[in-house]
């Protein structure tokens, strides 16, 4: 088991999703790209905070959150009879978008196995 951490990313206000950040800020995406575990804090930001969500995340849509608080994807627990490394179980980090307000900044972290 491993826990990753992103450098923290300053907003642009675009989406990104997990994998894409990854790439900009320099960090190895893991194969296959799937989180056990994940949580995000926002380190800096506005009134607008930070959405997670779908590819379709906007200024709208999506879940939000600020410094004021963390967004935790709990642990995903494995299929009877199987380990966590035979497990297909995981969060997609290419199917996890990000939209990060111009200003914001936002840490992420996660567990890989």
């Amino acid at each position: 088991m491993t826990f990753i951490t992103i450098p923290d990313f300053p907003g642009d206000n675009a989406v990104h999703s997990i994998v894409s950040i990854m790439v900009i800020q320099g960090v190895a995406v893991p194969n296959p790209p799937l989180a056990r575990m994940m949580v995000f804090r926002e380190v800096t930001g506005g009134a607008a905070g930070t959405r997670l969500g779908g590819s379709n995340v906007s200024a709208t849509n999506g879940i939000p959150f600020t410094t004021s608080d963390s967004l935790v994807l709990p642990a995903l627990s494995f299929p009877p009879g199987l380990s966590a490394f035979e497990s297909p179980l995981g969060y997609p980090l290419d199917q996890i978008y990000l939209r990060v307000p111009t200003g914001d900044t936002v840490a992420i972290g996660f567990v890989v196995f």
